[in-house]
């Protein structure tokens, strides 16, 4: 094999619904399925959800059909402000989350060692150590670990769900270490494919979208845009950790794309990687199931698609040659 393909799916709670259109819009587009068209999966968070459930042999549009219909099940509002949860524990409840998962992938599929389906990594952090773990069959680590067990362990965001435990230890979310799995995808390649050449490495990454500030207020009133900005500028200068704790999610998503685009775009070389991500109009927290969240997450897909079409990068990583032979070493 001279060419290797990798889809890199990156973290971000209900945004990620902006990941799984994106997908099923470039299925629609090229009239089949992403199987057809990928060597490795790679995710962390919600996007290693959907990393594993197409590892897993799924359509991206059937995993965006039933992440709409789990959406209160994992994100069902408490009765209290998110904050006065997060001092004491989790907002959300993770045996919620697991039934979640097990309807959006399938019961069988989520019993499946990872041996048993499609190439694929997904990041996550020891909590004891606080090291950095790839989960993934390219290597026979972590390739014992069910479908289920990866999936909860990639998204065990602090804060929103408790942490998973596999084994003796104790998992959270990916997105602590690397929210975009771009670059550590490239290094497991070359460490456990046959790929020896960053030439033979192209790469289509879909983000989750990235929060506009100035258009987010210019679609607000008088009172909210003057109230935001405030806000705004608060956190820019000295803000405590109470004024962090609502921002420092997305923060750090926003951050990390940034520099993980640029390093990519360095790497792989434009013609060879094709990031897709929009600027959003709505703040949209990483669990705001709302009309609107979904109205936005939906329209920026479409918009982002659409101008991807016209880009080589996407349309020489859909138009390359797959084949599998002999990809694990």
């Amino acid at each position: 094999m001279t060419q290797l393909k990798l889809l890199c799916l990156t973290g971000g709670g209900f945004r990620g619904y902006y990941t799984i259109s994106v997908l099923a819009s470039i299925e629609e587009n090229f009239k089949a399925n992403l199987s057809d068209y990928v060597h490795v999966y790679a995710g962390t968070s919600i996007g290693g959800i959907v990393a594993l459930g197409l590892a897993c042999g799924l359509k991206a549009s059937d995993i965006k059909k039933s992440f709409i219909e789990e959406k209160d099940n994992i994100f069902k509002k408490p009765f209290l402000p998110n904050v006065i949860w997060q001092l004491w524990g989790q907002v959300y409840d993770s045996n919620k989350l697991e039934q979640a998962i097990i309807n959006i992938i399938g019961e069988e599929n989520a019993q499946k060692k990872l041996r048993d389906i499609a190439p694929v990594i997904v990041t996550t952090v020891e909590l004891t150590t606080r090291k950095p773990i790839l989960v993934t069959n390219l290597c026979d680590k972590t390739d014992d670990w069910t479908v289920l067990d990866a999936a909860l362990a990639t998204s065990a965001a602090p804060t929103y769900f408790s942490g998973h435990k596999v084994k003796k230890s104790v998992y959270v979310d990916g997105g602590l270490a690397c929210n975009l799995p771009d670059s550590i995808a490239v290094e497991a390649c070359f460490k456990h494919t046959e790929i020896t050449s960053r030439d033979s490495i192209h790469m289509l990454s879909i983000g989750t979208g990235k929060i506009d500030e100035v258009a987010v207020m210019e679609n607000q009133g008088i009172f909210k845009r003057c109230f935001r900005r405030l806000k705004i500028s608060t956190l820019n200068k000295s803000s405590g950790g109470l004024k962090w704790l609502s921002y420092i999610a997305s923060f750090s998503i926003d951050a990390q794309a940034n520099m993980i685009d640029e390093q990519m775009k360095s790497l792989l070389m434009k013609s060879r990687y094709c990031r897709i991500d929009s600027m959003l109009k709505v703040d949209i927290k990483l669990d705001d199931t709302s009309e609107a969240a979904i109205k936005e997450l939906s329209e920026q897909s479409k918009i982002a698609v659409d101008n991807a079409m016209y880009e080589g990068a996407l349309i020489d990583f859909m138009n390359l040659p797959t084949s599998s032979d002999d990809l694990i070493s």
